[in-house]
């Protein structure tokens, strides 16, 4: 399970770098990672936050957190049907 994060906000720098540190417990977290490797057409830019997600336990708690702190989110799965800029 793949979880896509985007942020808009005038403290963008310090709530992401925050953020990325708390996004660490529920996986495998990486900045800027392009999306097209990710994609059966392969196309996609890159990913602000990009977090590999193999447990669905902690996929649910996840989800929960972004869901709290309103950070926008959009969960990959498979890839495929799916254009991303």
């Amino acid at each position: 399970m793949v979880v896509l994060t985007r942020v808009v906000d005038p403290l963008k720098k310090y709530f992401m770098d925050r953020l990325y540190k708390e996004l660490r417990e529920f996986g495998d977290v990486h900045l800027k990672r392009p999306l097209a490797r990710y994609t059966t057409f392969k196309v996609g830019g890159p990913a602000d936050r990009f977090i590999d997600v193999t447990d669905t336990d902690k996929l649910a708690k996840l989800l929960q957190f972004l869901t709290g702190r309103g950070v926008d989110y959009f969960v990959l799965g498979g890839g495929s049907n799916v254009l991303l800029p």
